[in-house]
């Protein structure tokens, strides 16, 4: 026997990850995984640890040399993994 105004439980989920730091904390979590993706396995490989704070994107790297050619391009990066996103979710990237 079916309900009439049953809800499919794809719109229930649309309205709870619509919420404002829900939603936020997913498009970040897409990032950081989209990170190896688009600079490739070796950067990716080189990557000690990665993470959001206040709008800007940490990046740990192995290697001063890859730390240094990141930094030539990070205005594209930066770029590229907003539009993965979306939106703009980070403001600025910090190569440490």
């Amino acid at each position: 026997m079916k309900r009439k105004d049953a809800v499919p439980i794809r719109d229930i989920l649309k309205d709870i990850i619509k919420e404002p730091k829900l939603e936020r904390k997913l498009l970040e979590a897409k990032i950081i995984n989209a990170w190896g993706d688009i600079l490739g396995k070796s950067i990716e490989n080189s990557t000690k640890k990665i993470y959001i704070h206040n709008r800007k994107l940490f990046v740990e790297l192995k290697s001063a040399v890859v730390r240094n050619e990141l930094m030539m391009m990070r205005t594209a990066i930066l770029q590229r993994l907003n539009q993965i996103a979306g939106s703009r979710i980070i403001d600025e990237i910090i190569l440490r």
